[in-house]
């Protein structure tokens, strides 16, 4: 199947620039705001729905794939909680490295199920990519790397099933919207529902919402946006590039928020994200963001 690279790709950097951000605003709310990760996805999965329950005015959602579009959205929304989890304990931008281990182990599904083929300067770009990601995160990171690793490597396999099934759907036939809504709506609605199931998660619930500050609901509303706008992105990429490259350009995700956390410090350091930012660390920055836009270039020299 032939690719348009001036397409898949512009689709990707969007999707990435979109996600980011929205991981920098959670990553806001947990240093400055909220402690509760599950909170956070609360409020992120209910504007995700009303966002969704819009969307079903303007697409059909009828898909024969309803059931493993549904399945691995539930499965997405336990990598979710995961990651809040992580957001917590780990700088953002380390946090956000986990793209580039998805990246790895989709590029692995590309070639297995979906007959994707490289060719040399691909397989350099995304080596170039995927190398600067490891080098900004682990250079400079305070935490032991086979801990982090290991938790980079639960939210992978959380989220590549995810992945694979949206792709094998838009490959099957089924339409780009219903793809995207059966997903996200059961990722959403997990996140919505759980905590209402819990006693105590909804009493903490109740209390919240009666007593939450404005900047809490404008940040939470602004993130289940973003969030919002990169799985409608991603799902493009999908449909229109190939599995495995898509996800190479998503692991550029880590060096989008390492940027932004930074001047986020700069221009509001009582509102900056949690991120470690010495002179050795900045200087890492700058040498990765030479590695991975090089990789970058590499794959938009592709046919």
């Amino acid at each position: 199947m032939a690719y348009d690279p001036s397409v898949w790709i512009i689709f990707s950097l969007l999707s990435v620039a979109s996600y980011g951000t929205s991981n920098l605003i959670d990553s806001v709310l947990v240093r400055w705001y909220e402690k509760k990760p599950w909170m956070l996805q609360w409020g992120q999965g209910f504007f995700t729905l009303i966002f969704l329950l819009v969307c079903l005015f303007f697409g059909d959602i009828r898909s024969t794939w309803i059931i493993p579009l549904v399945i691995t959205g539930a499965i997405a929304y336990v990598g979710d909680a995961l990651f809040f989890r992580v957001v917590d304990d780990v700088d953002i931008s380390v946090t956000n490295s986990a793209w580039a281990v998805v990246a790895l182990l989709l590029s692995i599904a590309g070639y297995l199920f979906f007959d994707e083929r490289w060719t040399l300067l691909q397989f350099l770009g995304s080596l170039f990519i995927i190398s600067g990601i490891f080098c900004v995160s682990y250079w400079h990171a305070h935490v032991s790397v086979p801990r982090t690793l290991l938790r980079f490597t639960g939210l992978a396999f959380l989220y590549i099933p995810f992945c694979i099934v949206q792709k094998a759907g838009l490959l099957e036939g089924q339409s780009f919207f219903s793809v995207f809504f059966w997903c996200t709506l059961a990722r959403a609605s997990c996140a919505f529902a759980v905590p209402l199931l819990r006693p105590v998660q909804r009493r903490i619930l109740l209390v919240r919402i009666l007593t939450v500050p404005a900047a809490i609901f404008v940040l939470s509303a602004l993130s289940g946006f973003c969030a919002f706008a990169g799985m409608f992105l991603v799902v493009q990429a999908y449909r229109s590039g190939p599995l495995s490259l898509v996800s190479v350009i998503g692991s550029t995700q880590a060096f989008f928020v390492l940027m932004s956390a930074w001047l986020l410090s700069v221009f509001s350091p009582s509102s900056a994200a949690k991120e470690l930012l010495s002179v050795q660390s900045v200087s890492i920055k700058i040498f990765s963001f030479t590695i991975v836009f090089f990789g970058l270039a590499l794959l938009a020299m592709t046919q």
